[in-house]
């Protein structure tokens, strides 16, 4: 009888530490897809809210603020440095596009501070993502790839900017650090492995009291069968 009791315990906890793994991997798709999914939209709807709120047709006009660094021009990296905040972006920033295909900073939220060693304004971006030139090629706003370039790692999403004539003078930039997105995947990675625990465990609880149940009658018949012979 306990030859018994402990295949059924064996067989029934095998059974549970496939269901368990198999229903946990679907979890952890599902949760990153989703992880994924969320980021694109958040990205996108705020691009396109910026665009709404201000108007950079401009570009010429905002890259004298710029160079004058009128107050008007830091009220906007201001203002713009609050939406970074609040939606936990890195950068905030607007492109121009020049002749030769040249991209240079208009405004970036990382030039908050006038004395910053980070000032980027009017300087040419070259490690750029595929993806910007991709914005202003289809005229619509798209997502990157994981890039790398000398500020980090990020997922982007471009926006392009028009001109008054309606034309592609640039892109409007926002980024979003991939040290957040792989802290995302490591938390759904511990409560992964913390479900699989806890069910396998509950399973195999769960399987020594179904068996106990099961098998206590034949071993009370096999007693009772004893003391009678």
């Amino acid at each position: 009888m306990n030859r018994i009791n402990k295949v059924y315990i064996l067989s029934l906890s095998t059974l549970a530490l496939f269901a368990t793994l198999i229903s946990g991997a679907l979890f952890y798709f599902q949760y990153t897809s989703y992880y994924q999914k969320s980021l694109e939209n958040n990205l996108r709807s705020s691009a396109r809210t910026i665009l709404r709120l201000y108007d950079f047709m401009d570009l010429e006009k905002l890259k004298q603020a710029g160079l004058d660094r009128e107050p008007e021009y830091f009220e906007l990296l201001e203002n713009l440095d609050i939406y970074r905040e609040e939606f936990n972006f890195s950068y905030i920033y607007a492109l121009e596009l020049n002749r030769g295909n040249e991209l240079t900073f208009v405004f970036d939220t990382a030039n908050l501070d006038e004395d910053s060693s980070e000032w980027s304004y009017g300087e040419s971006y070259t490690d750029y993502p595929q993806e910007i030139f991709d914005a202003i090629a289809e005229d619509k706003i798209l997502f990157s790839e994981t890039y790398t370039d000398r500020w980090g790692t990020f997922r982007s999403v471009f926006a392009p900017l028009h001109d008054k004539n309606g034309e592609v003078a640039g892109v409007l930039g926002l980024d979003y650090e991939m040290s957040l997105i792989e802290s995302f995947g490591r938390k759904a990675v511990w409560v992964l492995l913390i479900s699989l625990v806890i069910g396998f465990s509950l399973t195999l609880a769960l399987g020594r009291i179904l068996s106990k149940i099961i098998t206590n009658p034949f071993e009370q018949a096999r007693i009772d069968a004893d003391k009678n012979q």
